[in-house]
């Protein structure tokens, strides 16, 4: 028997989701609005400067870099392989109807932003209760760390916007089984992966899961859908991209060269985390005047291959920087919003943004680890765990910064709300409690 408060405040969530549901297109409507009229006062009303190629509303020397490639690819002369392609092309087709002004890209990045708070509850409804989506929600239409975010030109407001819809049709998938939700997350992964070519490895760990999770339900035939629809999406530009590169490239060649910047002498000092989780391949001193030489002739994918393998041969004779690696990649990716807030708001009158950012998203992050001790199960939320393990993975091999822990802000939102709303998970070992579906 529950306490009697307890009962109470279930009964006051149940009432309160029964008035969501049936009011569910307006409570919607309100999120999109209220998230759309923050986003667009934050980047119009917040930021300084115009919005003319090249002022310092590029927070970054990626976000130039993307509108550059979006440029080659309207005069089809496409040479930067360094970057996956669906982003580029997102921003040249908004170049082609509006412009190259930047403030039209930067009210498109809103609006996927304000979609993202719309899937944020869609989820939040299906895999825990109302009351999570409401709060969880609600929260994200604040929250700093997706905010501004979605006021930069960098791939991360699209990849998050993807990788939720992908996460919502596999959830679909495991409770109805239809193959329209088969193929809708199959298109949202092969897309999500054409955003950042890293998501091909937590697209795999999703295959093996969802296999493992289903092996006794005849599940392999989505899988094999899925499969299909990612690599059709993928590997033709995978082919174009080697043939353009004389080498194999999984979509971008950066690879390497992150590999490179992340794995060297260099990052293993407390003042180089202060400013960020990687060096650009002429400031280590892994690289000889020959090596730099070498690389000028070199094409995308050549360079990440040629530096694989410096970096390689440095990791191999030094197996024991490996763990203090490791232990850095982790706490840059965790601790990632004091590195954010250090680099890219600089304007004095930014001052409490920042520490609002932090403050939401450590609050928010201890949230959700106690939620998902309190709620997780791994039949229900298999699917959030392989998002978290794969992205540990590749920061383990690469490295992690704000950017990187993005697209697991989503899910950091929904276990958080659990913490309050969601009953405590109880491992049951019937018969029944087996059969339950996801």
């Amino acid at each position: 028997m529950l306490p009697g408060k307890d009962i109470r405040m279930r009964e006051t969530f149940v009432r309160f989701e029964s008035f969501v549901k049936n009011h569910k297109p307006y409570f919607l409507l309100a999120i999109f609005s209220l998230a759309l009229l923050l986003r667009l006062f934050y980047n119009f009303g917040f930021l300084d400067g115009n919005s003319s190629i090249g002022t310092k509303w590029f927070r970054s020397a990626d976000s130039y870099s993307y509108y550059t490639a979006a440029h080659q690819i309207l005069h089809f002369q496409y040479s930067s392989f360094d970057r996956a392609p669906f982003f580029p092309f997102v921003i040249a087709i908004v170049q082609a109807i509006f412009g190259r002004d930047p403030i039209h890209l930067r009210i498109i990045l809103s609006i996927m932003g304000s979609f993202t708070c719309l899937l944020i509850f869609l989820v939040g409804d299906m895999v825990f209760n109302t009351s999570v989506a409401v709060f969880a929600s609600l929260v994200s239409v604040f929250y700093l760390p997706l905010i501004i975010l979605n006021s930069m030109i960098l791939s991360e407001t699209l990849f998050v916007l993807l990788t939720l819809l992908s996460l919502l049709f596999i959830f679909k998938l495991l409770r109805d089984k239809k193959p329209m939700y088969c193929v809708l997350s199959g298109v949202f992964m092969g897309l999500a992966a054409l955003t950042r070519s890293e998501f091909l490895f937590i697209i795999s760990l999703m295959l093996i899961a969802l296999w493992i999770a289903k092996r006794k339900e005849r599940f392999g035939k989505y899988i094999l859908i899925i499969l299909v629809i990612v690599m059709v999406l993928t590997v033709p530009w995978s082919i174009y991209a080697s043939v353009k590169n004389h080498t194999v490239v999984p979509i971008s060649a950066i690879g390497g060269i992150t590999f490179f910047g992340a794995n060297n002498p260099k990052i293993l000092t407390v003042e180089f985390y202060k400013k960020g989780q990687w060096l650009w391949i002429t400031d280590t001193w892994l690289m000889s005047k020959e090596d730099l030489a070498t690389i000028k002739g070199m094409t995308w994918g050549e360079l990440s291959d040629f530096l694989y393998r410096r970096s390689l041969q440095w990791l191999v004779h030094n197996p024991g920087k490996v763990p203090t690696l490791l232990m850095w990649k982790q706490f840059a990716f965790w601790f990632s919003p004091i590195q954010f807030t250090s680099n890219f708001i600089e304007d004095p009158k930014a001052s409490s943004m920042t520490i609002s950012y932090c403050v939401q998203y450590f609050i928010i992050l201890i949230m959700f680890f106690l939620g998902a001790l309190k709620t997780f199960s791994f039949r229900k939320h298999f699917p959030f765990l392989v998002y978290l393990v794969g992205e540990l993975v590749i920061v383990s091999i690469y490295y992690g910064n704000w950017r990187s822990i993005s697209f697991l802000q989503p899910a950091f939102l929904l276990f958080a709300a659990a913490l309050i709303f969601e009953p405590r998970h109880r491992r049951v070992r019937s018969s029944k409690a087996e059969k339950v579906a996801v």
